[in-house]
């Protein structure tokens, strides 16, 4: 489901949502034969909120009601879907903003490292290494396939080279 939150009976919130709209419409058409201009508006916006839920359900976070919002629960309860729809478009659009500053950011760091004249390798707190630019390939005589994902370790002389995971577990 588009929101990803479940209910207690382990079905997608919007699903349920959109199944009680649903069974309020048949039940309502059924009740409400006699009258029909009364039947009609309290159906309008009963049926936006089923249209728009189902869009939701699928995806579209732009799907609104369309219902004028006024005084009537069932008008407050289509506001409120409304004020929701709007409020995961705005977090949809931050993260993926988040995520193309991201990946800028990397590529500027990944062009800053392979033009680089020193060495610079990057490891993890347990040493192991997860860059090693082209300047690191110069110096040390590795590719980078064979020293990333290693241990930092593999290119220093004894005694260090069993002296760094030492070293590491100290900082």
């Amino acid at each position: 489901a588009a929101d990803g939150v479940q209910s207690e009976s382990g079905q997608p919130q919007v699903w349920v949502v959109r199944e009680v709209l649903t069974r309020t419409v048949v039940r309502a058409e059924w009740l409400c034969q006699i009258d029909e201009p009364a039947l009609k508006a309290f159906l309008r916006p009963v049926k936006a909120l089923v249209g728009a839920t189902s869009q939701l359900a699928k995806g579209d976070l732009a799907a609104r009601t369309g219902i004028v919002h006024s005084k009537g629960e069932l008008n407050q309860l289509a506001r409120a879907f409304d004020e929701m729809a709007e409020g995961l478009q705005r977090q949809r659009h931050a993260v993926e903003n988040s995520e193309q500053a991201l990946r800028e950011s990397e590529e500027r760091l990944r062009l800053v490292l392979d033009t680089a004249l020193d060495a610079v390798i990057t490891i993890d707190e347990r040493g192991t290494v997860s860059s090693f630019n082209p300047a690191a390939e110069r110096i040390f005589g590795y590719h980078a396939a064979e020293v990333v994902g290693q241990n930092v370790s593999m290119l220093m002389p004894e005694p260090y080279h069993h002296q760094h995971d030492e070293y590491l577990a100290t900082y």
